[in-house]
């Protein structure tokens, strides 16, 4: 029986969690949720590698919740909590042990709206975040087990297009990945990675709910892979993620001309007219 390597194990751990620390997918409109006004979502998720060698350690799922709060009718703060689970390919750990690979995470979320009008929609959603990803393997008597931490940070662009109730979202990003090991054998590493995704948010009529389902892809540019040295990237290859979020409650209403030709959403303009209702009948 081949003996367990935890470098091997701790290049699986890095290769699969990378991408779900830095997360792919963003389970956002480019709507903010306006002024007051809270939103809650969560969302499954299947991450895997694409191309020669990226593929090779296995498969990622995972779930994450959050929720935002609109601070103004143009920005958002909040959290998100996550959980990612990897699967381990067969050829790639032949070693016969009984593995386990797992990640959890917290991060803070805001989100800028830059403009907004009844065909687009542009906003900024910085987040900086903590993932614990572990790994753990026995085999007989022998059992090993290793742990990264990783500081994240992300900033994507999101657009957004109006599609009457509903809003085609596609976003683009840059990110950063510190993950520290404390580990001689395993190392430190920081990796900078670029990100592109594209999703559909279809709100069902006559509620706050939005259904969004989402595919991106994360393309890593710069670091290594801890106990071995070799570049996260060398094949050119990239990871697909694909979630499926629902969103309940928030604004997100298409935005409209006021008389004074400044964009506001429909939401606070009916707010306006009912004020202005109430009195002139009082």
């Amino acid at each position: 029986m081949k003996r367990f390597s935890l470098s091997r194990l701790g290049s699986a751990l890095l290769l699969l969690q990378a991408t779900a620390c830095v997360g792919v997918t963003n389970t956002l409109t480019a709507d903010t949720v306006g002024k007051g006004k809270t939103q809650v979502a969560i969302a499954p998720s299947y991450v895997r590698g694409m191309g020669e060698g990226m593929g090779e350690a296995g498969f990622l799922v995972g779930a994450q919740a959050q929720v935002l709060h609109g601070v103004s009718n143009t920005s958002d703060v909040g959290a998100r909590l996550t959980y990612q689970r990897a699967f381990l390919n067969d050829d790639f750990d032949s070693t016969g042990a009984d593995s386990t690979v797992a990640g959890y995470g917290a991060e803070f979320l805001s989100r800028f709206q830059i403009s907004r009008s009844n065909k687009l929609i542009l906003s900024v959603a910085p987040s900086v975040g903590y993932n614990r990803l572990s790994a753990s393997a026995s085999q007989g008597n022998v059992s090993v087990s290793s742990g990264i931490n990783a500081f994240q940070a992300k900033l994507p662009l999101l657009v957004g297009v109006p599609v009457g109730e509903h809003q085609f979202v596609a976003s683009l990003s840059v990110s950063d990945a510190i993950f520290l090991s404390g580990s001689d054998e395993l190392g430190n590493t920081n990796t900078i990675n670029a990100g592109a995704t594209v999703g559909f948010a279809a709100r069902i009529p006559g509620t706050s709910v939005r259904i969004i389902p989402e595919v991106g892809m994360l393309y890593p540019l710069v670091g290594s892979i801890p106990g071995e040295g070799s570049s996260f990237n060398e094949s050119g290859g990239f990871y697909l993620q694909f979630g499926l979020g629902v969103m309940f409650g928030g604004g997100g209403g298409r935005a409209v001309q006021s008389e004074d030709g400044e964009e506001v959403q429909e939401e606070e303009q009916q707010e306006e007219e009912d004020e202005e209702g109430y009195d002139s009948e009082y």
